[in-house]
């Protein structure tokens, strides 16, 4: 089941994020993927990663986030992980696991 987010970022604005969850199932830890640069919430595998953690009972929120300067990525990385910890529904993870491939891996 996919739902679709937006976490408040600075000023005003938003990250669209997509939330993948089974129903049915959800373990005290949850796993935000990101994109690399040039990338976003849809690129090479991450829709199936997230599908695949989600049916292993891992809520997966993945995000869109444009801008290829790092220091902005970092602020929108910790944006997300922030705003994770709000979402409806999700009150029973206690902890995430950030993940990222390329540049988000530096966040």
């Amino acid at each position: 089941m996919e739902s679709d987010l937006q976490i408040p970022f600075e000023k005003g604005k938003t990250v669209a994020c997509v939330l993948t969850r089974a129903a049915g199932k959800c373990s005290p830890v949850g796993i935000i993927l990101a994109h690399g640069a040039g990338g976003d919430m849809q690129s090479g595998n991450l829709a199936h990663y997230a599908a695949t953690f989600a049916d292993a009972g891992f809520p997966c929120l993945r995000f869109t986030c444009k801008p290829t300067q790092l220091p902005y990525r970092v602020k929108a990385c910790q944006a997300v992980m922030d705003g994770a910890a709000e979402v409806p529904g999700l009150d029973q993870v206690k902890a995430w696991i950030f993940a990222g491939h390329s540049m988000a891996s530096l966040c």
